[in-house]
């Protein structure tokens, strides 16, 4: 428990075998590794936000503020869990979604492009708050994924809302990850802000 403890507060991904503390093996599923990214995102915005007044939230579940539905219709809606919710002093919210996986990939036609599945998700996260009180028709929506060798941080204004998506290069230095992840969350102003 030690040793998982001091890699959330790292921001490592075990090797095992590497270095002189033996190290479980990981699972070979992407699971393990993005739960474990997820978890050491969330400690990260925690440890070094909440003292400048961000409230952060982990694991937070949403709902689809249904206006009318037929009573199976609320039944069978699917449920949103989000990752992690940021919320800056005197800035909207930011919906925070981690993954473990390449964040732009190369299309049928080998056009870079990111994956339509996480937009669309970030997409239902972000406008079915926008009647809530704790959200509003302003909160961002940031994609964070990590890699090897690379950055990526770009946003867009969609309507009011402001939609990233951002890199976190696991192969750098400590100081080098700690300024992507504070980077990552500095949405830009844009046409309604």
């Amino acid at each position: 428990m030690i040793t998982a403890a001091e890699l959330m507060l790292d921001l490592s991904i075990p090797e095992p075998g590497a270095g002189a503390d033996p190290v479980v093996a990981p699972k070979d599923e992407d699971g393990y590794l993005r739960t474990l990214f997820e978890k050491a995102v969330g400690g990260f915005y925690t440890k070094f936000f909440q003292p400048r007044g961000w409230t952060v939230q982990t694991g937070k579940w949403l709902s689809w503020n249904e206006a009318e539905s037929t009573p199976r219709m609320s039944a069978i809606l699917p449920k949103m869990q989000t990752d992690i919710i940021l919320r800056p002093p005197s800035r909207p919210p930011i919906i925070v979604d981690t993954k473990f996986t390449r964040v732009i990939r190369a299309n049928q036609y080998t056009q870079e492009r990111l994956k339509s599945e996480y937009l669309y998700q970030m997409y239902a996260y972000v406008r079915s708050q926008e009647g809530n009180s704790e959200f509003g028709p302003a909160t961002a929506g940031l994609l964070l994924h990590p890699v090897v060798d690379d950055d990526v941080r770009e946003w867009t204004f969609i309507g009011m809302h402001a939609f990233g998506v951002a890199t976190v290069d696991l192969a750098g230095k400590y100081s080098a990850i700690v300024a992507q992840l504070r980077a990552a969350v500095d949405v830009p102003d844009g046409p309604h802000r």
